[in-house]
């Protein structure tokens, strides 16, 4: 038992050992499956609940996380990079409400030829059980995957800032990118200008 007094605040978490380590660790871990974690003041007069936070199923292998500064929103990051700093973000991706696609489509990036920045537009008709968006340059080499991601159904948008897996501006030339899902295969080509 502990107390936690007006503005101030209490972390938990759990681990594989907890070993030198300050603070409240647990040995237990939260369900992928979705739970509902409940703050509660154990008073002589029973429970009371003072904070709650319920969550869905969680999809694996995805990651959160905002600039290395603290500063921004916490995004979805499609490239996790376990045990390391996140790298330069490249491309934001974006979920278009409303609209629900009728077939599997990669749309041709607008502005096309681009400088700075261009919009990729997909479409997934489907849940699809594994979904990539990947850059090649002319000779078949990756120079980024935009997006890894799995069971995405929807119309999604995606800017990208001509930047490859580590964050260097590529140079001006024909690129390629490739969207999978499922079985669903498709590449365009686009022209990017410095």
């Amino acid at each position: 038992m502990c107390n936690i007094y007006t503005g101030a605040y209490l972390i938990v978490w759990a681990d594989e050992d907890g070993s030198d380590a300050q603070g409240l660790h647990t040995s237990f871990k939260l369900s992928s499956e979705g739970e509902t974690v409940l703050l509660v003041d154990t008073d002589g007069w029973g429970n009371a609940i003072l904070d709650s936070v319920t969550f869905g199923v969680q999809e694996p292998d995805i990651a959160f996380g905002c600039s290395p500064d603290g500063t921004g929103r916490f995004e979805k990051l499609f490239l996790p990079t376990p045990m390391g700093s996140n790298r330069t973000t490249t491309a934001v991706l974006e979920e278009v409400d409303g609209v629900q696609p009728q077939q599997f489509a990669l749309e041709q990036n607008y502005p096309n030829p681009f400088n700075g920045d261009t919009l990729i537009r997909f479409l997934i008709l489907e849940d699809a059980a594994r979904v990539e968006l990947e850059i090649f340059n002319l000779a078949g080499q990756k120079v980024t995957t935009l997006v890894r991601g799995e069971n995405l159904h929807g119309v999604y948008e995606l800017r990208w800032d001509g930047r490859d897996r580590n964050g260097r501006e590529l140079a001006s030339g024909v690129y390629l990118y490739r969207l999978r899902a499922g079985t669903f295969v498709e590449t365009r080509r686009m022209l990017l200008l410095r």
